[in-house]
C-alpha cells in the first residue's frame, strides 16, 4: 500500500510492482491508510513524505499493523530520519527516479525486516536468565528485585543475547536487531555503536562479564557476572565515611571506623556515590580500594556492634593496671577555677594507705603486662617523699615481674627545682604537665598562691634554669573567653628563651566544674576546638613525625570507664575520675576496706553505652569520640562532644599536606 497523493508517480510504481505479481494500492491520506491497514495485511506500506503529513498519525499506524512501514522522501535529513524511526517507521530513505532501483531497495528492506523478525522470535515473552528477568515489550529489566534502567537498544541487545545463551551473535545480527538497520545502511561505524552500547550495559550491571566478547566472532551472554554482582551487592557504604573537598580534581576520603585517610578522584567519588544512591556500576578496582579503607563494608556487619565489641574489650581489659595517685590533697595555689578548692586539705598519705597501694599492684603482678601511674594532687611535690617511696616500691615489683612501668606527673611547677628534678630522674617519670595561663599579668591572677603572691616567675625560672635535666614537659595553657591570646604570648616567651623542644605548649579548656567558675566565661567546645586548632598549627614543628591533631580511634574513653583504672586520694578513697577527687560522696570505695561495693556512680561510669545513645548512636564521628568525657556525661553536661566533631575537615586537610610533604622530602633525600 502506498499513502501518496502523487497519482502520476503512483501509476508508474504500480506497473513495476504488477509486473512482479504484487498488487499495489494507493490512498491519498494517512486516515485512509489507517482504515485500510485495519482491514488488510500488506507486504509493506510506503508513505511519500513529500506530499503526506504523516508524523501525527504514524504512531497509531504502527500500533495497528505489523507490516513494514517505509518513509520515502526526496529531501533526506538525519533529523527527519531519527524522528520517523522514533515514531514507528522501519525505514526512511530517498525516492529513486529509477523504478527498478526503487523496487530493489524495497525488496532489500523487506528481507532485512524479515531477518529481524526471525531474531525477535526469541524475545516475544519474558526472558529469564539466571537472576535476570527481561520484559521486552515494556523494556523492563530486573536483576533480582533491582530494576536496571536500560535504553531501547540496550534492552534489545540483552534480549537477543539472553535468549540464546549458547549462541555467539555477530556484529551484523546484533546491529540489525537492536538498531533496526542493516550494516550497509549505517551512517556510523556499527562496531563502535555496539561496543559503546555493550559498555553501558556492563556498567549498569556492575560487571564486564555480563556480556562476553568472543574475539573475531561477536558477543555472547556471560556466565560469571552474577557472582560478581552478588559480591558487590553484599557490600554497603560505611556509616562513618567522610568526604571533603581538597582540590579541583580530588576529595579527601576519611573513614572514622578504620581511621583510614586517602585522596579520591572526584570522578571515582561520583562513581561510588552513584553506586550508593542508585545501585549503578562501580569498578572492581574501586571496590577493592574502598574495602581496604573500610569505606565499603559487608552488608551483614553492624558497625555499631564493632564499636560495642571494641569498647567492651578495652573497658574490661585486665592486662594493665592504672592508678592516679594524690599523695596529698594539699596545695599552695588558689586557682580561680580549681574544682578541688573545697577538697583542699593538709592531709598526706599515710604509710598504711601506701602499703595498700603496693598490695594492689602485688596482687596483680602475675596478671598484668603494664602498670602506669599519674602523680596528682593537690600538688604532688608537696608530698614528694611519698612519691619517691611508692615509686621505688612500684619499680621494684615491676622489674622483678617483667611488667612495663611508666609514670607521669601533674604539677603546678612551683616546687620543680633542681633538687626535685635530680631526684626525679630515677623515678621513671617520663613527662610532667605544668600549667601556665599566660604572661604574669594574666597567669598571676588566675593561679596565685594562697597568700595572693605571684607564681609565674618562679615556675618559668624552674623550667628555664633546669631545662637540661627536665623530662618532657606538656605546658598546659587553660583558656576562657578572656585569655585567648595567652597561648601566643607564652609561645613567644618560650621561643625567646630558647625553651621550645622539651616544652610543648597546648591549650586546655576551663570548665565550671560543680559551679566553681563563671560558666558564661567558659568557651563552648566548638569555639575552643577552633582556637585550639589554630594555636596547634601555629606552634607545630616541621620535624613532627605525625600530622597534628590527627584523630585516634577510641574504645574506652579514659580511666573513668575502665575496670583497671583507679583514682586514689591521700586517705585511700577510690574514685573513677580525678574530677571527683576529694568529694567523698562521689567515691566508689576505699583501699583500706577489703570489699569495694558497686556504687551507683560506678555503674553510671562503667555501663554507659554510646552506641545505644540516641545522641551518639547516629553520630558519624563516634569511633573517634565514643561519647566524650565520662565525667561531663555523668554530671549532665550537654557540651560533651570531641574536638574533631568541629575541626575534622581542617585536621584531615593538614594530614594530607603533611603526608604529601613527607613523600616529597623522601623523594628529595633519595
Amino acid at each position: 500500500m502506498a499513502i501518496d497523493s502523487d497519482v502520476e508517480f503512483h501509476n508508474k510504481q504500480s506497473v513495476a510492482w504488477l509486473e512482479k505479481g504484487v498488487d499495489y494500492l494507493r490512498v491519498d491520506s494517512m486516515s485512509e491508510g489507517i482504515s485500510c491497514a485495519k482491514c488488510e495485511n500488506f507486504m509493506f506500506i510506503v508513505i511519500n513524505a513529500d506530499n503526506v503529513d504523516y508524523l501525527p498519525k504514524l504512531p497509531y499506524l504502527r500500533k495497528i499493523t505489523k507490516s513494514a512501514i517505509l518513509i520515502a522522501t526526496s529531501n533526506f535529513s538525519i533529523k527527519d530520519y531519527t524522528t520517523a524511526l522514533n515514531f514507528g517507521a522501519d525505514s526512511f530513505g530517498v525516492i529513486s527516479e529509477n523504478l527498478e532501483e526503487n523496487t530493489e531497495i524495497i525488496n532489500t528492506i523487506i528481507k532485512k525486516l524479515n531477518r529481524q523478525t526471525y531474531l525477535r522470535e526469541y524475545c516475544e515473552d519474558i526472558i529469564l536468565y539466571k537472576n535476570i528477568k527481561i520484559f521486552p515489550k515494556i523494556r523492563k529489566v530486573l536483576l533480582e528485585d533491582l530494576e536496571i534502567s536500560l535504553s531501547k537498544s540496550e534492552t534489545l541487545i540483552l534480549c537477543l543475547l539472553a535468549s540464546k545463551k549458547d549462541v555467539v551473535f555477530s556484529y551484523e545480527q546484533i546491529y540489525e536487531y537492536a538498531f533496526c538497520k542493516s550494516l550497509c545502511e549505517s551512517y556510523i561505524f556499527p562496531e563502535d555503536a555496539i561496543k559503546s552500547t555493550i559498555k553501558r550495559i556492563r556498567k549498569k550491571f556492575g560487571s564486564r562479564n555480563i556480556i562476553k566478547n568472543i574475539w573475531g566472532l561477536g558477543y555472547q551472554i556471560g556466565e560469571n557476572f552474577y557472582k560478581e554482582y552478588k559480591e558487590v551487592c553484599s557490600l554497603k557504604p560505611s556509616r562513618y565515611n567522610h568526604f571533603f573537598p581538597y582540590s579541583s580534581e580530588q576529595n579527601i576520603a576519611y573513614n572514622a571506623l578504620s581511621n583510614s585517610l586517602a585522596l579520591i578522584d572526584k570522578s571515582k567519588l561520583s562513581e561510588f556515590m552513584n553506586f550508593y544512591n542508585q545501585g549503578s556500576y562501580i569498578s572492581d578496582e574501586l571496590v577493592s580500594d574502598l574495602k581496604k579503607g573500610a569505606f565499603l563494608v559487608n552488608s551483614s556487619i553492624n558497625e555499631l556492634d564493632v564499636l560495642r565489641y571494641r569498647m567492651q574489650r578495652a573497658r574490661y581489659n585486665t592486662d594493665s593496671l592504672s592508678m592516679t595517685i594524690a599523695p596529698t590533697n594539699d596545695c599552695q595555689f588558689a586557682c580561680v577555677y580549681c574544682y578541688e578548692k573545697d577538697a583542699i586539705s593538709s592531709k598526706y598519705m599515710t604509710i598504711e594507705v601506701q602499703d595498700r597501694l603496693v598490695k594492689m599492684l602485688d596482687a596483680r603482678k602475675g596478671l598484668i603486662s603494664s602498670f602506669s601511674v599519674v602523680w596528682y594532687g593537690g600538688e604532688p611535690l608537696m608530698a614528694f617523699d611519698v612519691v619517691e617511696s611508692l615509686s621505688s616500691r612500684f619499680i621494684e615489683i615491676c622489674e622483678n615481674s617483667g611488667i612495663h612501668y611508666n609514670a607521669v606527673m601533674v604539677s603546678n611547677g612551683y616546687m620543680l627545682n633542681v633538687n626535685v628534678l635530680s631526684r626525679m630522674k630515677k623515678l621513671k617519670i617520663s613527662m610532667i604537665q605544668v600549667t601556665v595561663d599566660g604572661l604574669p599579668e594574666v597567669h598571676d591572677k588566675m593561679r596565685p598562691l594562697k597568700s595572693g603572691n605571684p607564681t609565674f616567675e618562679t615556675i618559668m625560672s624552674n623550667l628555664k634554669n633546669n631545662y637540661d635535666i627536665l623530662p618532657s614537659v606538656a605546658l598546659r595553657i587553660n583558656i576562657d573567653k578572656d585569655n585567648i591570646l595567652a597561648g601566643e604570648n607564652i609561645y613567644k616567651f618560650l621561643q625567646h628563651h630558647d625553651m621550645l623542644g622539651k616544652i610543648r605548649p597546648y591549650f586546655g579548656k576551663i570548665m565550671s566544674e560543680a559551679g566553681t567558675y563563671n560558666n558564661s566565661q567558659c568557651l563552648s567546645m566548638c569555639d575552643f576546638s577552633e582556637i585550639m586548632y589554630d594555636f596547634t598549627v601555629q606552634t607545630s614543628n616541621s620535624n613532627d613525625q605525625s600530622p597534628i591533631l590527627y584523630p585516634t580511634l577510641k574504645s574506652a574513653t579514659c580511666g573513668a570507664d575502665s575496670v583497671s583504672s583507679f583514682v586514689i586520694d591521700s586517705e585511700g578513697m577510690i574514685y573513677k575520675c580525678w574530677c571527683d577527687i576529694g568529694q567523698e560522696n562521689r567515691a566508689i570505695g576505699n583501699v583500706l576496706k577489703e570489699i569495694v561495693p558497686a556504687s551507683d556512680l560506678l555503674l553510671k561510669y562503667m555501663l554507659f553505652d554510646p552506641t545505644t545513645s540516641e545522641t551518639c548512636g547516629d553520630c558519624n564521628v563516634l569511633p573517634i569520640c565514643m561519647g566524650g568525657c565520662p565525667y561531663k556525661r555523668v554530671v549532665g553536661s550537654s557540651d560533651n562532644c570531641t574536638n574533631h566533631k568541629y575541626i575534622l575537615q581542617k585536621c584531615l586537610n593538614n594530614a594530607v599536606s603533611f603526608f604529601k610533604n613527607k613523600d616529597k622530602n623522601q623523594d628529595i633525600c633519595s
